[in-house]
Parts: structure tokens; sequence; C-alpha cells
């Protein structure tokens, strides 16, 4: 019996880790969005505060400053999100980005996941994070089914100008931009 109940599991599991893949490369292959391909770790590295977002569930509760902060380990890039909530809180979340060869090329299409660090290695919750912008000042990164947007920058206040040009990149590779959301109101999309 307890065979039986282990052999489903696994086959679950299989099964869940086959299909999350189908649908990644799905996307993947069907998406008019295109990542950059001079995508360089080490620009990416450091403190990043968070400008804009498309709406995320886990998001829901924050409100500037959010913060990103990316540090290299290795072959991958650890990731730590923190913010300031509605009823003044703070809330930290841990997630890493893998990279590979591709990736240390100039490939700016990253899989990465929020998972807890002890379910990881199932390779459930991974998610495909690509690279459409990103200078020594901004970097603009999506999903490629368009759902998820997030607009970083080195300084909270980084000109307008500069805001709306970058945002502009993800407007042209057809990204919805009317649920945008900007963590400091004086920000507007034109």
């Amino acid at each position: 019996m307890i065979k039986k109940i282990l052999m489903i599991i696994c086959l679950y599991v299989l099964s869940c880790s086959g299909y999350t893949q189908a649908i990644n490369e799905s996307a993947s292959s069907e998406s008019a969005i295109q990542a950059v391909n001079n995508f360089n770790v080490d620009s990416y590295m450091g403190k990043w505060y968070e400008i804009a977002r498309l709406p995320t569930y886990f998001a829901r509760h924050c409100q500037a400053p959010i913060i990103a902060e990316f540090s290299r380990d290795n072959d991958d890039i650890q990731v730590k999100n923190s913010c300031a909530t509605v009823s003044g809180d703070k809330e930290t979340s841990d997630s890493v980005i893998y990279l590979n060869e591709a990736n240390l090329a100039g490939d700016g299409r990253l899989v990465g996941t929020a998972m807890p660090s002890w379910l990881r290695w199932i390779h459930l919750g991974r998610h495909d994070y690509w690279i459409l912008y990103n200078d020594a000042e901004y970097a603009l990164v999506a999903t490629p089914d368009r759902k998820y947007l997030w607009l970083f920058a080195r300084v909270e206040s980084p000109p307008l100008k500069d805001v709306q040009r970058i945002l502009n990149i993800a407007k042209k590779q057809g990204i919805d931009m009317s649920t945008l959301i900007f963590d400091y109101p004086s920000y507007y999309m034109e």
C-alpha cells in the first residue's frame, strides 16, 4: 500500500514538472517578446528600487519602497525582496535565479523560483523572467506571457523621461500597460 502511494506521488510530481515545462516552452516559442542578448550578469547585481509593476498577487500589500537585492552565488543569483506594507510592517521574500551558459554569454531569458529552498529541487514553481532592458541604472523585466512586468532603477526617483522611455520598450512588445502600478505616484504614462 505504501509503495502504491509513493508511486502515485512520484508520478504526480513528474507529470506536473513535465506539464510546467511544456507550458513554459509553449509560451517561449509563441511569444513576440524579445529578451536582450547582451545581458551582463555582474551589472545586474546590487540594490534596485521597483519603480513600477503590473499587478501581482505576492506584492498586493506592498508599497514603496520596494527593494530587490541581487547577489551572485556561483551559478545562481540570490534575490532578496523587501517592501513596506500598508499596515506598516516589512515583508521579505527570497528567491533564486538559475544561470546557465547562455545567460553568462548574454542571453537575457532567465529562469527563477520563489519556492522555499527545501522545495526547489523538484523544479515546480520555476518561471521565466526575461530581461527586456538592462543598463547600469535601469532594468525592465517581464514574463514571456506578458502577465508580469517590473521596472527597476538604482535610485528611488529616476527622471520621468527615462521611466517613460524604458516603459515604452514593454509597450512596443505588446505588453498591456493599462493596469501598471507606479510605486511612486508622481510617475505616469502618456
